[in-house]
């Protein structure tokens, strides 16, 4: 099992529940992280101050995709594995949903 965190220095780090070894950088991103989420076992989504979200593969930890479709930052990202879809919250007062598989909001 894991965790995610992020902060103002660009850094998304998972921690290992299981084992509870020490956090490790999984991505380095611009800007601030307000949210990272979990898309499926490969993946972790990334909102940022910026309103944009960058999609990590967690296996090439590596960016494979950045997503803006918000004007202020994106606070929240909830994924919905049944619908293959995730949902990001924007500080500008609007929600956009994206298709997890092609990434089209």
């Amino acid at each position: 099992m894991h965790m995610y965190s992020g902060g103002s220095d660009g850094l998304a780090v998972e921690w290992d529940l299981t084992t509870m070894a020490a956090g490790k950088v999984v991505a380095k991103v611009e800007g601030v992280i307000y949210c990272i989420t979990p898309i499926g076992e490969r993946f972790i989504a990334i909102g940022t101050d910026k309103g944009g979200i960058h999609i990590i593969n967690l296996e090439l930890k590596q960016e494979i995709k950045y997503l803006l479709n918000h004007a202020n930052g994106v606070f929240d990202i909830l994924y919905l594995p049944k619908h293959q879809k995730f949902i990001a919250l924007g500080g500008d007062g609007s929600f956009s949903v994206w298709d997890s598989q092609t990434y089209v909001c």
